[in-house]
């Protein structure tokens, strides 16, 4: 009959043990401030900054708002803003209002371009930000929170302002 050898566990010497986990250190070490630093790297690569952003305060039953604001590119590279999200609001779109043959007239688009150097408006009668399906009341004092997203991988977390409707 076959005899069974009894079953051995084999661990490391405390050598071993404290050598690799030198060697992770040394690795996290190095990795933990590239990491840190990415966020800042991406700020740095765009330089763009979200200017006299607001939302006017309407009626407690609308359900839809434009948000405004200004998007400054300082950078030396064109920006495409191509997504907004927020928890807010059942969804968020660029609009353009322009008037065609005496009505002004509101369509949809897909992304904007901010050219290095420059700025674009997001203003009544133009290029807006449209929060349709509002999830909470928008009341002057109170802020909603929108992530814009670009083609580039960057994301920009906004909390804009509701002011007093002064029309």
């Amino acid at each position: 009959s076959a005899q069974t050898q009894p079953f051995r566990l084999m661990f490391p010497s405390p050598e071993k043990i404290l050598k690799f986990l030198e060697v992770i250190m040394k690795l996290f070490k190095r990795l933990i401030p590239a990491v840190l630093l990415l966020p800042v790297i991406a700020w740095s690569q765009t330089n763009l900054q979200i200017q006299n952003a607001y939302i006017r305060e309407l009626p407690p039953n609308v359900e839809t708002v434009a948000v405004y604001m200004t998007l400054n590119n300082s950078g030396q590279h064109a920006l495409t803003l191509t997504e907004i999200r927020t928890d807010a609001a059942a969804s968020a779109m660029l609009h353009l209002s322009s008037m065609q043959n005496g009505m002004m007239v509101m369509e949809h688009i897909t992304n904007l371009e901010i050219p290095p150097g420059e700025s674009v408006s997001l203003e009544p009668g133009s290029f807006h930000i449209m929060l349709e399906g509002l999830r909470q009341s928008v009341r002057a004092g109170d802020s909603v929170e929108i992530r814009l997203h670009f083609s580039n991988g960057l994301v920009l977390a906004h909390d804009v302002p509701i002011i007093r409707n002064s029309n």
